[in-house]
């Protein structure tokens, strides 16, 4: 079905449906992306050196905080910097070596 078809069983303009379907695919983009980062935030990282896996990135900066290589009142900015070593923007975080599992 065309988007004249569909405008004229609507009782709309064509230019609505284009906005419509322009929207939705929008929507499914900005899904797509967000599942994307939750992906990344919430799986596993695991440090290589230590041969040691952690089911999320706040669990690796509390580990961290444990052994006493992290010293940051907040999970924010030491969690980034895991995150960033597992994509490949930093080379290493707290002196180890990262990877999402």
């Amino acid at each position: 079905m065309t988007a004249t078809e569909i405008a004229k069983e609507c009782n709309c303009h064509v230019d609505s449906v284009h906005n419509i379907v322009n929207e939705y695919r929008n929507n499914v983009d900005f899904a797509e992306r967000a599942q994307e980062r939750v992906k990344q935030t919430g799986t596993s990282v695991k440090c290589i050196e230590l041969n040691k896996n952690f089911r999320t990135l706040r669990e690796a900066v509390l580990y961290m905080k444990k052994i006493g290589k992290c010293k940051a009142a907040e999970e924010t900015g030491p969690a980034q910097h895991i995150n960033d070593v597992c994509k490949g923007k930093r080379k290493t975080s707290y002196g180890y070596h990262w990877c999402y599992v």
